[in-house]
């Protein structure tokens, strides 16, 4: 099946792109695969997953438009005060400035805004 989807711009709902059965998701393992910009985006219990975080945090700052906000949840049994921390760091290295951090149900959470 995958030999006769084309690489292309999906025609999709963006919703679909982040679905474990997409058969698109596999084509773009290494970027986002959105051409439009946000002005919000929500990482929920997710980031820790992701391979190469960093890289996924900057192409989070570059979807998002000017004064957008990224929210990052992350479940707080499963991930680390010191792991979370890092992503925090990442965060601040991608070029976001933390804004704060809201309480979210048995979760740590970073609310950051593009600069």
């Amino acid at each position: 099946m995958m030999d006769k989807i084309k690489i292309r711009q999906p025609t999709c709902p963006w919703w679909f792109l982040f679905t474990f059965d997409n058969p698109l998701r596999k084509i773009y393992q290494d970027r986002i695969g959105l051409a439009d910009t946000a002005d919000f985006v929500l990482a929920f219990w997710m980031v820790h997953e992701v391979h190469e975080s960093r890289f996924f945090l900057a192409q989070i700052y570059n979807l998002l438009k000017n004064n957008g906000r990224l929210l990052i949840a992350e479940l707080y049994f499963h991930v680390s005060r010191e792991r979370f921390r890092q992503i925090q760091a990442q965060v601040k290295d991608s070029g976001f400035s933390v804004m704060g951090f809201p309480g979210i149900g048995f979760s740590r959470a970073t609310l950051a805004e593009r600069n």
